[in-house]
């Protein structure tokens, strides 16, 4: 009796940790999964559906991922550039009309880092002004814009910033079209938003009791068993992630507000029981389909989409009025969507350039 309770439990011990190695397994997979944008896990499940006869797909329409800019959304993203930054500063900050278009003619001449190639001699002739009055405007650009901007190379502009980074740090990539597959689709009915995550769906091919179970065939079901539960994990968070995507930016899809609200990634963590590098998973290189066009996932949570947005809103608000404080800026964001307090402002306008006079 003895000996038949120790197998038992020997059983019982297997079985638990059998379980705890697929789960482990799973969770690797699914870490991979919730990290890949809609293209990259097409490609991913289609190659598995080819090698592994066990798993096959819920409605069969997913053919190879294509590269054919006809079959993906175009993606166009607003985005708060370095020069966007330098032509807002000019707009606000320039003593004359004349040197405002001459300081916008050298910012286009700015290249993707912030550095400025040419000699004063032949940027001169490009602009059509002379030297002279070309010098009185790179010093102007010089003292509103980053540590570094108008350097002629990286050595003179890794001097002038006392480190290896360039004016760009912390600025959007400059503007252009990208295609993509929306991983997250909001669907508009009156003004009910839902939200439908597009990840394919697989399940695990049955099999009559008259084939063969080899050990090989096993293998090939524990991957399919992984993959069908990792699959519904991603599906299940990104939705978790996209209802509160619409619960925080109901009015902006509607188009009562110009501007989305956003989220710092801990707070998302934590209404989600997740932890923050599970969640910057999700987030990462996904889109999202609206009622207003296509959008970033990313572009919605984070720190430095906050920073950005609260930047690019306070150059406007002292464009209007020069004299407000950070106290009456702060208030102005709040009713805007943004949560900034009176000293980050204050920072802002500081890294800015825009200290009260």
């Amino acid at each position: 009796m003895r000996d038949k309770m120790s197998m038992i439990q020997g059983l019982e011990q297997k079985l638990k940790l059998h379980q705890g190695l697929i789960l482990s397994q799973e969770m690797r997979l699914y870490l991979e999964l919730i990290q890949m944008p809609l293209v990259v896990l097409e490609e991913v499940i289609y190659k598995e559906v080819e090698e592994n006869p066990l798993v096959e797909l819920v409605y069969d329409d997913l053919a190879p991922a294509s590269r054919d800019p006809e079959d993906f959304d175009i993606i166009r993203f607003e985005r708060f550039t370095l020069k966007d930054y330098m032509l807002k500063m000019v707009d606000y900050l320039a003593p004359t009309q004349k040197l405002r278009e001459i300081a916008e003619d050298v910012i286009w001449h700015l290249d993707d880092h912030g550095l400025l190639p040419l000699d004063l001699k032949t940027l001169a002739k490009e602009i059509g002004v002379d030297e002279k009055q070309l010098e009185e405007v790179l010093r102007f650009l010089k003292s509103v814009g980053p540590p570094g901007i108008l350097a002629r190379d990286e050595n003179e502009c890794f001097r002038e910033r006392g480190e290896c980074t360039y004016p760009s740090n912390g600025f959007d990539a400059e503007e252009g079209v990208k295609y993509g597959k929306p991983d997250i689709v909001l669907t508009l009915d009156g003004e009910r938003l839902t939200a439908i995550v597009m990840t394919p769906e697989v399940r695990i091919v049955e099999y009559g009791e008259n084939v063969p179970r080899t050990s090989q065939w096993k293998e090939k079901e524990k991957k399919a068993l992984i993959l069908v539960n990792a699959l519904k994990r991603r599906r299940e968070t990104l939705k978790q992630v996209a209802d509160i995507l619409i619960e925080i930016n109901r009015d902006y899809f509607l188009n009562r507000k110009t501007e989305p609200s956003l989220i710092k990634i801990t707070e998302l963590a934590k209404r989600l029981g997740f932890n923050k590098s599970t969640v910057s998973r999700a987030i990462k290189d996904k889109y999202v389909k609206s009622p207003r066009g296509m959008h970033e996932l990313s572009s919605f949570f984070g720190e430095r989409s906050m920073r950005m947005l609260a930047m690019k809103h306070i150059l406007h608000l002292l464009r209007t009025d020069p004299d407000m404080t950070d106290e009456q800026i702060a208030r102005k964001l709040k009713e805007m969507g943004l949560k900034v307090s009176r000293r980050t402002v204050n920072k802002y306008r500081h890294e800015m350039g825009l200290k009260k006079k």
